[in-house]
C-alpha cells in the first residue's frame, strides 16, 4: 500500500471501512494500482468499489471492466 496524497483519500477511507466490514462478513482488499484493474487482477471477485484519484484508465483496463460487469460482477463508482 502506498501512501495517498489525493483528494480522496482511498487509502484513509479504506482503512476506516476494513474493519467494520469485516466484522459483519464483507471481505474487501485495497489497492491503488491501476494494474489490479484487469482479467486477472478481478478474478475472484464479486463487485468493484471505485475511490480514486485516477482521472483516466487504459483502454485495455476499460475492457477488464466491461468485461467483468457483463459477467456479473457488480461496480460501485
Amino acid at each position: 500500500r502506498s501512501s495517498d496524497l489525493g483528494h480522496h483519500q482511498p487509502l484513509a477511507r479504506a482503512d476506516q471501512a476494513l474493519a467494520p466490514l469485516h466484522r459483519r462478513g464483507i471481505d474487501l482488499a485495497y489497492t491503488d494500482s491501476l494494474d489490479s484493474l484487469s482479467a486477472e487482477g478481478l478474478r475472484g471477485y464479486h463487485a468493484l468499489l471505485v475511490y480514486a484519484n485516477h482521472p483516466t484508465i487504459g483502454r485495455a483496463q476499460e475492457q477488464a471492466l466491461r468485461t467483468f460487469v457483463s459477467n456479473g460482477g457488480g461496480l460501485v463508482a
